[in-house]
């Protein structure tokens, strides 16, 4: 479940989805089989959900940077943005066509009853088949038919071009290190790579071997959760990335300047009076006549020195300059 940022929903989903599928090995009733039509129906609603709020961010991504006067740079990362959402939307219609499959192989539907969408998993024949979503999907070595290859290239493919589009923009290897492989094979998952019964599996066979139909569209619908997940995630980084390059003021002091400190009685006091501005995220280097002073935590450096005598006029002043 590593990647986006989930919402509780979508972590619940997906936790109820491995507890079923530790189920499953245990050979449990057919009452199993039908909880996953529910969580494949809940998967389906709440990847639907998070196809639509990452739409909304890149209409307000687009937005922003329109507002802002669509700089050069900030245009760059919009780019991203909308080509990650296009190729998000092509990863998820491929793996839809893999649920299609599925069914199609185990007998469409039930006499009577229509899907109501693409990969619909209610009212399946091949309900309780065990055996032909895991022929189809696992390789021809291990005596299926090979199908199993072109989701792990679909899911891979979608990790590496996240990460290369984010890269490109100077998103640094932390944050790229989130967007883990979603095909794993048995010995390099955290899961299954200590258990003896499973860590020599390949993908394939790990994820659909012994899947009842309704399990296999589900297991599907998970790996679109988090397909989803990992455009969440990396939409957010490009939300930040938009302006990066401003200044953003956000500590406002009010200043007065006198024109002396010293006023003798009866004479005008002056002084302006303004606001300064200064940014909490950036720590200012200060430095008078090339040596470099103090900046404290407002962002204040003191100049401090000691007055020396100097050439003086009729009024007993001495001109001083100092660089700051």
């Amino acid at each position: 479940m590593a990647g986006g940022k989930e919402t509780p929903r979508q972590k619940m989903i997906g936790m109820m989805y491995l507890v079923l599928t530790a189920l499953l090995a245990l050979n449990v009733s057919s009452t199993v089989i039908d909880k996953f039509v529910f969580i494949n129906e809940s998967l389906k609603r709440a990847n639907d959900e998070t196809s639509q709020r990452n739409t909304e961010t890149l209409r307000s991504l687009e937005k922003s940077v329109e507002e802002t006067g669509n700089r050069e740079a900030d245009l760059a990362v919009v780019k991203v943005a909308e080509d990650l959402r296009a190729q998000t939307d092509k990863a998820v219609t491929e793996l839809t066509k893999f649920k299609v499959a599925f069914i199609e192989e185990t007998g469409n539907y039930e006499e009577g009853h229509e899907p109501e969408y693409e990969g619909d998993s209610r009212h399946l024949k091949g309900k309780t088949d065990y055996d032909a979503v895991g022929h189809y999907m696992m390789s021809e070595a291990e005596g299926g038919q090979g199908h199993g290859e072109e989701l792990k290239k679909v899911l891979d493919s979608y990790v590496d071009n996240v990460k290369s589009e984010l890269a490109k923009l100077g998103v640094d290897q932390e944050e790229l290190s989130h967007f883990e492989k979603l095909a794993l094979d048995a010995n390099d998952h955290p899961i299954y790579m200590h258990d003896n019964n499973q860590k020599n599996k390949k993908f394939a066979e790990l994820e659909f071997s012994s899947s009842p139909t309704p399990a296999g569209i589900a297991t599907i619908s998970e790996f679109q959760s988090r397909l989803l997940g990992y455009e969440t995630r990396a939409l957010d980084i490009l939300r930040k990335k938009v302006g990066a390059g401003d200044l953003k003021f956000d500590q406002i002091i009010p200043m007065v300047r006198p024109e002396s400190k010293y006023v003798a009685a009866g004479a005008t006091y002056r002084a302006e009076m303004f606001i300064a501005a200064s940014s909490s995220g950036v720590t200012p280097k200060m430095s008078y006549d090339g040596k470099e002073i103090e900046v404290n935590s407002s962002g204040f450096g003191q100049v401090e020195f000691t007055a020396t005598p100097g050439q003086y006029d009729k009024n007993g002043n001495a001109l001083k300059k100092f660089q700051a």
